[in-house]
């Protein structure tokens, strides 16, 4: 294929979510994918905007990305899709699948933007969409949540306002300086009143997956707390704990420990 900036990706593979779907509804793995009730529907439809798609049986899904050392030292971009209804939703070899793997070295970055993975996700959203209007088996999917690490989220929606940059969020315009300072919480805080301006570079090509808006943006947890700010916290706790002598022995309160708490930091 051909982009608008005249880069010309060659084939990859790609297992487009609607394709496995069908192969695994016909072979009889059905109860993998689990049922939605009226009532998830309702709830989606109240607080994300999302309405049933048009079939009497569907499901969410759950749109999924990391990037990381899989395998040789390569650095690959995993997408991945899975149910949300899935019984096995803790099990990510039963419940969570493949669509495709990019080689970070064979990124395309123009203005910012990776035309690599842009291209990959413009193929994804038509299976999608596909799916969401034309049952398998009776089933139809929608996407109802989008979740990873964030290289994918920043490279997913193309965002000039992301973590490592002074505008630091993606749904309002807080800044880590004093500009709209983020860490204001009083009520009349400035970015809780300002009117976000978009936080892309350029629209991404997730914006044609049907009914996505950025409420379906999920943040993993596991990368903002566990990996990110939690470990921070615990550690610096922990520094002040020993500062204040609440432990005992001859050098609590000296700096000597805290090479012991680096390495109890990793741990959380």
């Amino acid at each position: 294929m051909m982009t608008d900036e005249g880069v010309r990706f060659l084939s990859w593979p790609i297992l487009l979510p609607h394709r496995l779907a069908t192969q695994l509804l016909l072979n009889g793995y059905r109860e993998h994918l689990g049922s939605a009730d009226q009532q998830y529907w309702d709830i989606m439809a109240e607080k994300f905007g999302v309405e049933k798609p048009p079939a009497t049986d569907a499901i969410g899904l759950q749109l999924w990305g990391d990037e990381g050392q899989i395998f040789e030292n390569e650095q690959m971009m995993a997408f991945q899709w899975s149910s949300e209804q899935s019984p096995w939703w803790q099990d990510a070899k039963r419940s969570r699948f493949l669509i495709c793997l990019v080689p970070v070295s064979k990124y395309v970055i123009r203005n910012k933007v990776n035309l690599t993975l842009q291209a990959v996700v413009k193929e994804l959203v038509r299976s999608l969409n596909w799916w969401r209007e034309n049952p398998i088996e009776a089933l139809c999917a929608q996407v109802t949540n989008v979740k990873g690490d964030w290289k994918y989220i920043g490279q997913l929606l193309n965002l000039r306002r992301k973590p490592d940059s002074n505008s630091v969020c993606f749904l309002c315009e807080g800044t880590k300086n004093l500009d709209v300072p983020i860490t204001d919480l009083s009520p009349e805080a400035a970015w809780r009143r300002l009117v976000p301006t978009p936080p892309w570079h350029r629209e991404p090509e997730i914006l044609q997956l049907k009914q996505f808006n950025m409420a379906l943006v999920g943040l993993d947890i596991m990368h903002i707390f566990y990996l990110g700010c939690g470990r921070d916290l615990v550690a610096s706790v922990l520094v002040i704990l020993l500062r204040m002598g609440k432990f005992a022995g001859s050098n609590a309160g000296s700096l000597r420990p805290v090479t012991a708490l680096d390495r109890v930091s990793c741990m959380f």
